[in-house]
């Protein structure tokens, strides 16, 4: 018989305000994974040292410090930022010294503000602007950790769950909107808007799938804040009878202690804190 996850929220030392997993407690925390959004972070715990026993999470206003000297003991594993313009470059032709004219032309960013890293799984780079707030807020306690733009843990989260032939994953952060749809484990197509009003998301999922020429008859797989996201998922629910805010995956069962998740939408919601050992962060 599964064991039910019991879902506690309290003050602790390290932090205030961590919902913990089942009976873990502070004593079983021995590393941590930082994701950065606009105006708040949020901090993951885990209780081994490859982000596969989530033991609490807490979510914080982005002006609290993270200079504790438990937490400084513990052993960072990942820190991702959502905010930042990027670029997806093929592998073959990509060159380091042309990494800020890739970006630069490609958005907004100037090229002086470009970082990279690498998606093995799709032979691709992904070069993105710097987010100097959140690597300032990191160097201050884990100097030698990385922040990685969150595009590239989500591509890799979408192409390793893929189970039909072509499949829609639309991720929200803040205001932004990621649309990711791969087919048959290739990416067909990744791009972001930023949406104040839930009518233009709405707009740039369904265009997308009419340029595409793609059937509203596909699985969508809501992430983020949109699994969540109430007046998104009432404007699409009519032309989507796809559209899946629970999401579980079967294919990670065996990655994570969590088989039973505090609510529908948690794993959606939380995608990247639950499955950060197979997100290739």
């Amino acid at each position: 018989m599964k064991k039910q996850i019991q879902v506690v929220t309290g003050k602790s030392k390290m932090i205030e305000g961590l919902t913990h997993f089942n009976s873990h407690s502070k004593a079983d925390i021995q590393s941590i994974g930082l994701i950065f959004e606009p105006n708040f972070f949020t901090a993951y715990f885990y209780g081994d040292l490859d982000a596969r026993i989530p033991v609490a999470y807490g979510t914080f206003n982005s002006t609290v410090p993270l200079q504790s000297s438990e937490i400084k003991a513990l052993k960072p594993i990942f820190a991702l930022s959502f905010m930042g313009d990027y670029t997806l470059v093929p592998q073959q032709v990509f060159n380091d010294e042309d990494a800020g004219k890739y970006l630069s032309f490609n958005t907004s960013a100037a090229a002086n503000e470009a970082e990279w890293n690498r998606i093995i799984g799709l032979d691709s780079v992904l070069i993105y602007k710097r987010d100097e707030k959140s690597e300032t807020t990191v160097e201050r306690i884990f100097p030698s950790l990385r922040v990685k733009h969150g595009v590239g843990a989500l591509l890799e989260f979408c192409r390793q769950n893929q189970n039909e032939d072509h499949e829609v994953f639309f991720h929200q952060s803040g205001d932004v909107f990621d649309l990711v749809i791969f087919s048959k484990s290739t990416l067909l197509f990744a791009n972001s808007i930023h949406a104040s009003h839930a009518e233009d998301a709405r707009y740039f999922l369904l265009y997308t799938l009419k340029t595409l020429g793609l059937n509203t008859d596909i699985k969508v797989n809501f992430l983020g804040a949109s699994a969540k996201n109430e007046k998104v998922i009432a404007l699409l629910k009519p032309y989507l009878p796809k559209l899946n805010t629970t999401f579980k995956s079967h294919a990670f069962s065996d990655k994570t202690s969590i088989t039973n998740l505090p609510d529908s939408r948690f794993a959606a919601a939380h995608w990247a804190g639950i499955y950060a050992s197979v997100c290739a962060l």
